[in-house]
Parts: C-alpha cells; sequence; structure tokens
C-alpha cells in the first residue's frame, strides 16, 4: 500500500513550464539535441509541438508508451501521464508530421521488470542521438523530461562525450530526478549500473 502511495505522489508532480518555453525542464543537451518533457499537453495544447518547430528541430524522439499496462502503476500512469496513452502518442505524431519534422517513438518502461524490447529502445535512442547534427537536431522526450531521458542522455555522455559515469549521473539527478523518482523508476538505474557498476 505504501508503494502505490509513494508512486501517486511521484506521479502527481507538477509539469508547469517557465520562461518564454512552452516545455517542462526544455534544455540544451548539445547545440544538436535538446530534452526535455512531452510537448503536448494533457488538453491537446501543441504549443510545445509548435515551438520546436520553429528553433528548427527535425526529430522528436519520445520515450513513451510502454508504462500503461494492467498493473496498479500501469493503471496509475495511464491516469496521471497522458503521454503514455496511445492516442497521444498518436497526436503527437501527427502534429509532428503535419510541421514537417520526423517523429520516432522508442517505447522504454521505467519501472520494472524490464525486457529486451525496453533495452533495445535504450540502445536506438543513444544511436539516434549520436546521428543529430547542426543540420538536423533532435529533440527528445519522456513525460516529464527528467527519468527515461535523464538516462538516455547520461549514456550519451559518457559513450559520445566521454564523461565519467558518475558525471553522467549527477547531471541526471540535477535535472530532477530525486529519491522518490529513483525509487519509482528504480528500472533505470539498474541499467545504467549494469553497464557502468556505479555505486549508488
Amino acid at each position: 500500500m505504501t508503494s502505490i502511495f509513494m508512486v501517486l505522489i511521484w506521479a502527481a508532480t507538477g509539469f508547469a513550464h517557465s520562461g518564454d518555453v512552452p516545455i517542462f525542464k526544455f534544455r540544451s543537451v548539445t547545440p544538436s539535441i535538446f530534452a526535455g518533457a512531452n510537448p503536448v499537453a494533457r488538453d491537446g495544447d501543441l504549443a510545445g509541438v509548435d515551438y520546436l518547430q520553429t528553433i528548427g528541430i527535425r526529430t522528436i524522439l519520445s520515450l513513451q508508451g510502454a508504462d500503461v499496462d494492467g498493473s496498479v502503476p500501469g493503471v496509475v500512469s495511464n491516469w496521471m501521464h497522458h503521454g503514455e496513452r496511445p492516442q497521444f502518442t498518436e497526436l503527437e505524431r501527427c502534429a509532428v508530421e503535419g510541421r514537417g519534422m520526423s517523429f520516432v517513438n522508442l517505447p522504454i518502461r521505467s519501472r520494472r521488470p524490464w525486457g529486451e524490447s525496453d533495452r533495445k529502445s535504450v540502445e536506438d535512442a543513444v544511436v539516434l542521438l549520436a546521428q543529430a547534427s547542426p543540420e538536423a537536431p533532435l529533440y527528445l522526450h519522456c513525460q516529464r523530461g527528467i527519468d527515461r531521458t535523464g538516462l538516455i542522455v547520461a549514456l550519451y555522455r559518457v559513450r559520445e562525450q566521454g564523461w565519467t559515469p558518475k558525471a553522467a549521473y549527477d547531471e541526471w539527478t540535477s535535472v530532477g530526478r530525486g529519491r522518490l523518482a529513483r525509487l519509482v523508476t528504480a528500472a533505470l538505474d539498474d541499467y545504467y549500473c549494469e553497464r557502468y557498476l556505479l555505486p549508488l
């Protein structure tokens, strides 16, 4: 019961953006890679997608769609995280492609148990980030732009930019990945630590 309560608290954290950018946690990873939360608002507002078009993004990579299932956390994800629902993925795809950008969906489960499809999505996502260029910048997101997005950015930092695993992990936590998020989405830490044997 306690874990269900903690999931509800974590899921209910706010997604308000700040400043002039209509996307929560929007940030530049490199001049060619940007990251943040889902650019489609819960009410279907597409201001985030419009913003990405205006700054020249060519590809939007979504990590969402694997968290909705018949489990209790899956029901919570369906209720709290609109971007996990298939209809929102399709809304995003249509909005992105209708504005001349490419849309790629590589769903990653944010919680245990993980499967081969999750691992493949992670590896494919890192490859896509490595292919981004100033002529073809990419925007990466999950629901909040913190947990799954942070994992992919951390892996990219280590593999492509030569950061130490600890420095990349520290950046990941500094974006807003607190203890509760790490507890709920421990599968992401498991994957990272399997590769880098990082004591957390």
